[in-house]
């Protein structure tokens, strides 16, 4: 256990997250770009997401950004944005003016996860069989691919709030039924507009900005001390001749000196924690077809020769579930289970399936567990080298089609995906086409 560590609080706001969202053709991306022109603006970057209107809003008056040209990969989205985020703390560093980032829009990158989502079910194992019968049969889904969807928004949304300067957010806005907590929609009641995204967008912005096409832009919600908005006390107002720039620097009051990163260390649950230690399982013989046990006995040339192909068969597996396969392929063709194979592994081999140096013997039948066990914790074969990427699951088998392998990519596009977070939906949505149910 270690010290108690404590910090007294700054007092100082952070940089904002601001969400524009609206219906169709309000100006989101319009006044994201004009905000671009405020001179106490530094270098602005604009990361065009499907919308491929960037160019276009160059003509705005005053318009002053750049545009991120990224290949439309996620890795390479990621990694540009890392890039812009690193250079916005140079410049803050440097005394220069806070740099903008621009991200239009927020719905095309979750309809991009979603697509993705959809495209791995597809190749699952069981959906595959139900598309050869089927052509048109409904995909299941399952909560996993959700997961992995969301741990890539949660880290994208990691580096926009912890990002050292303004992160604009656009995002279509439209109206949703409400529905009760028995999931059926609430009688009489009326629609409520959201925005078109992964679920805890609005959450995850420290402004939301709600434009329409009849009315002035209006802050729906806003993280601010100096002009806080109570829920169902503070009614909404339209702000006539609203700018960002007016809202960022003289209604917030944010500025060099008077804003700071916010502090948002990484969620990580990925450890083993005191009294959850599990120890690798003893290595008992496996009974033999008819129940009757047998001990470990030398092998002829012939059977070696044969059962140095079954251990390397054994050996070579990167997952549990052809582990499994394979220990079960060879208990149904009952091969030699009793046979004596220790020697046949080398001490490196040995020592990671945890065979102690006095063990004289070891049956096939009790390599098999080893061997499961070994691959369930390290998520690779116990023949790869031990600075190799752990196996992919069964479900992301596929996925080289949408990201290469590592070593065929430049170190730089090379990213990890963290962050756990759920699949569900927001109560009180209609489910999107596209979106999570």
């Amino acid at each position: 256990m270690g010290a108690l560590r404590t910090r007294r609080p700054t007092g100082v706001p952070s940089w904002p997250l601001i969400l524009l969202a609206g219906e169709a053709k309000t100006g989101k991306t319009f006044t994201a770009c004009e905000f671009t022109g405020d001179e106490r603006v530094g270098r602005s970057f604009m990361l065009d997401l499907g919308e491929g209107s960037a160019d276009e809003y160059g003509a705005v008056p005053g318009a002053d950004f750049e545009i991120i040209d990224h290949d439309g990969t996620w890795i390479d989205i990621v990694d540009q944005v890392e890039q812009v985020r690193d250079l916005a703390r140079a410049e803050l560093i440097a005394g220069r003016n806070p740099v903008c980032l621009i991200a239009d829009s927020m719905t095309a990158e979750w309809a991009m996860l979603s697509a993705w989502t959809d495209a791995r079910a597809r190749r699952s194992k069981n959906n595959r069989a139900l598309l050869r019968a089927d052509p048109d049969a409904e995909i299941d889904i399952s909560s996993n691919y959700w997961n992995d969807a969301n741990s890539r928004h949660n880290r994208l949304m990691n580096i926009f709030k912890t990002f050292p300067g303004i992160v604009i957010m656009t995002a279509l806005e439209t109206e949703k039924t409400q529905f009760g907590p028995n999931g059926r929609p609430v009688e009489n009641a009326p629609k409520v507009a959201r925005p078109d995204g992964q679920k805890r967008l609005t959450a995850d912005a420290s402004v939301w900005l709600r434009l329409s096409h009849d009315h002035g832009p209006t802050i729906v919600g806003m993280r601010s001390l100096r002009h806080n908005i109570r829920p169902g006390v503070d009614t909404p107002e339209a702000w006539p001749d609203f700018t960002i720039g007016r809202l960022v620097f003289d209604y917030m009051g944010l500025g060099p000196g008077a804003a700071q990163v916010r502090n948002t260390p990484v969620l990580n649950a990925d450890q083993v924690a005191p009294g959850e230690e599990v120890d690798p399982p003893a290595a008992p013989s496996r009974p033999q077809p008819g129940g009757k046990q047998q001990s470990p006995r030398p092998m002829t040339a012939t059977e070696r020769a044969g059962m140095e192909k079954w251990v390397r068969f054994a050996l070579a597996s990167d997952t549990v579930e052809l582990a499994a396969e394979r220990d079960t392929e060879h208990i149904q063709k009952h091969r030699g289970r009793e046979h004596d194979v220790l020697d046949l592994l080398d001490e490196d081999v040995r020592e990671r399936l945890g065979i102690t140096p006095d063990r004289t013997s070891l049956t096939y039948a009790e390599l098999g567990p080893l061997v499961v066990y070994y691959v369930d914790k390290h998520k690779r074969s116990p023949l790869a080298p031990l600075d190799a990427e752990p196996a992919a699951d069964d479900h992301d088998a596929a996925d080289e089609a949408d990201n290469p392998d590592p070593d065929e990519r430049p170190e730089a596009e090379v990213r990890a995906e963290e962050d756990a977070a759920d699949g569900a939906g927001r109560e009180g949505e209609v489910p999107v086409p596209g979106h999570v149910a």
